[in-house]
């Protein structure tokens, strides 16, 4: 094979790797950006959302039902309601993904919330959530 083949191959090759590592990234921020806005909702209601589907097990036990009330009313005495949220970046550490919004509650406009994802083959589950004073 002549070294212009070679080299043409190989650039089609990291084209297609390309392609699937910024197809994988918009998935993970696509599920991340509705899922963390599901909780965030929910913290505003006082209700246990539907993105609490995709709690990993332990994510389950650290925040069920009764700890999610809780832990929505210390928040919401804290930062005041959520209004609106901002990604600002993204990174990877072990098999998880990381991914933190700039949010404006009605108390606070600069707050960080982190959003941690798993996979566990059939899709994405929320392993972490924080909402941090900055």
């Amino acid at each position: 094979m002549s070294a212009s083949k070679i080299l043409i191959l190989v650039l089609m090759l990291t084209v297609f790797n390309l392609t699937l590592c910024s197809a994988e990234s918009t998935d993970i921020r696509a599920f991340s950006d509705d899922v963390t806005e599901e909780l965030l909702l929910g913290i505003n209601d006082g209700q246990y959302p539907a993105a609490a589907k995709f709690f990993d097990d332990k994510m389950k036990n650290a925040l069920n039902k009764k700890r999610f009330a809780a832990e929505s009313k210390k928040t919401k005495k804290m930062f005041g309601q959520y209004i609106s949220k901002e990604y600002t970046r993204a990174e990877s550490k072990e098999s998880y993904k990381i991914i933190d919004y700039k949010a404006k509650f009605t108390k606070d406009d600069n707050v960080t919330v982190r959003t941690v994802l798993t996979e566990d083959g059939s899709g994405f589950l929320i392993a972490g959530f924080w909402i941090l004073k900055n």
